[in-house]
């Protein structure tokens, strides 16, 4: 199943790309389709169009671990495969309710995340700089009027608990572990909906303790026979090397929940 693995991750560049074309060239929604309708009610914070950025991040960070690996950096791919895998998540995690009005609830709710993040960045740019300018305290003004209004209409809606990152990436692989997909584990094992639930955490977690700097990845995978003792402050003595099976294993999680994104989209944006 390693090998397997193996092959998928260097096999999918073609797929990948082609999702890339995709975006650039989407357009609108079906006329008629469920994503149509969804797309009417809230247009800034539209289910599609916040899908298919998500996907875009995705696409383009899957692109960029293949890049890095062929580089034959150890560490560098699961901070890029954990935004990959987030982004994936979120797509999923906004489009797999066949309620409406969930999925236009969840897509506002990641709208509203998006402008609070950014309304901080200009507040802190501003700050930096020691003057604010006038198109950007009028950028920020109008953020924090969308927000609000966004808040608002959010709260009046179901479907948007269980928001942290961790949530969203467990609610996303349980979708993926309903579909009709044909689970395996890294073993060959078949899998059960919550074996696949918590794989799919457990890989989330090593590639966030790369992108926070606690390099677990290397810490569980230093050199076989190494009598050292883990810990991050004999990092510098492991012989750390690129291990393209576990990298392959991060990549798979990341590439099926974007695949299960891809399929809901097209589910929901198919003529009536």
């Amino acid at each position: 199943m390693a090998d397997d693995l193996l092959t998928e991750m260097f096999d999918a560049e073609p797929e990948i790309r082609a999702w890339q074309e995709r975006i650039r060239s989407f357009g609108v929604a079906t006329p008629g389709s469920a994503l149509a309708r969804d797309d009417e009610t809230w247009e800034s914070s539209a289910p599609l169009a916040t899908a298919l950025a998500k996907l875009g991040s995705s696409a383009e960070h899957l692109l960029a671990a293949l890049a890095v690996v062929k580089e034959m950096h150890p560490l560098a791919p699961y901070t890029l495969l954990r935004t990959a895998f987030l982004s994936a998540s979120h797509a999923v995690w906004i489009l797999a309710p066949p309620e409406g009005e969930i999925r236009q609830a969840r897509a506002l709710y990641v709208g509203q995340q998006f402008n609070a993040n950014y309304q901080t960045y200009l507040a802190v740019a501003n700050k930096a700089e020691q003057i604010i300018t006038r198109p950007a305290a009028i950028v920020l003004g109008h953020l924090k009027i969308r927000e609000l209004g966004a808040r608002m209409v959010a709260a009046t809606l179901p479907g948007t608990g269980g928001r942290g990152d961790t949530d969203v990436i467990r609610l996303a692989a349980k979708s993926v572990a309903d579909s009709a997909l044909q689970l395996e584990s890294v073993a060959g094992q078949p899998l059960t909906a919550d074996h696949w639930v918590d794989q799919a955490e457990a890989q989330w977690r090593m590639m966030s303790g790369d992108t926070h700097s606690l390099p677990w990845s290397a810490l569980a995978r230093r050199r076989a026979g190494s009598s050292e003792p883990m810990g991050v402050g004999r990092l510098h003595s492991f012989d750390v090397h690129l291990d393209e099976r576990a990298v392959a294993e991060s990549f798979h999680v990341s590439l099926m929940t974007a695949r299960h994104a891809w399929r809901l989209l097209d589910e929901l944006n198919a003529e009536p």
